[in-house]
């Protein structure tokens, strides 16, 4: 009897094993791209920004075809009821100010629709100079529906396909991390 537990045992951890190899390998495989695009692989696990309209705390529209301008686009998401969001606004502010005319820097807070003048007051409290979002459509709608921590910043190119991987969080070391970020887009993408 003990030995047949033992067997039913072994059989039972071997087909344990299976089941999570089969698990973990059934999502594996390269992400899908535009039909006929350039784009680059897209690790991040979120949507891209390739096709929507947003609304900035100016009042003013903004689409993908203002990524047009730069290599690389970094946006921050953020919110109003975020205390890390907040503390690091002024980080990225400083940041912005520094980057090379080829790379822009853009926010998006996810609750900001609902809370324009809050939104308004935390970026001119941090000095930000950029341009904020504060809703949109398409693939933004899509995006936002998949952000399950703020902050999340993000690297698009071009187009509005994401590059590398997502910074989820808020760190310390925010310059450098931003840094290395668009360094290593910019040589995903070539440039």
């Amino acid at each position: 009897m003990k030995e047949l537990r033992k067997h039913m045992a072994a059989g039972l951890r071997l087909l344990l094993v299976a089941a999570v190899a089969i698990v973990m390998t059934a999502g594996c495989g390269k992400s899908e791209k535009p039909a006929g695009a350039d784009a680059p692989e897209n690790i991040s696990g979120f949507t891209s920004w390739n096709s929507f309209t947003a609304k900035t705390t100016e009042g003013k529209e903004f689409t993908e075809s203002d990524f047009s301008d730069y290599d690389v686009t970094v946006i921050n998401v953020w919110s109003v009821t975020c205390g890390p969001c907040i503390r690091e606004m002024p980080a990225i502010a400083e940041f912005q100010k520094k980057l090379d005319d080829n790379i822009q820097l853009i926010t998006y807070c996810i609750d900001g629709d609902y809370y324009p003048d809050e939104a308004k007051k935390i970026l001119s409290d941090s000095d930000f100079e950029g341009i904020s979002l504060l809703s949109g459509n398409e693939d933004m709608e899509t995006f936002t529906g998949e952000i399950e921590y703020v902050p999340t910043t993000i690297f698009v190119d071009n187009k509005g396909n994401i590059v590398g991987e997502a910074i989820i969080g808020a760190y310390q070391d925010l310059e450098r991390r931003y840094q290395k970020s668009i360094d290593d887009a910019l040589m995903a993408l070539g440039k």
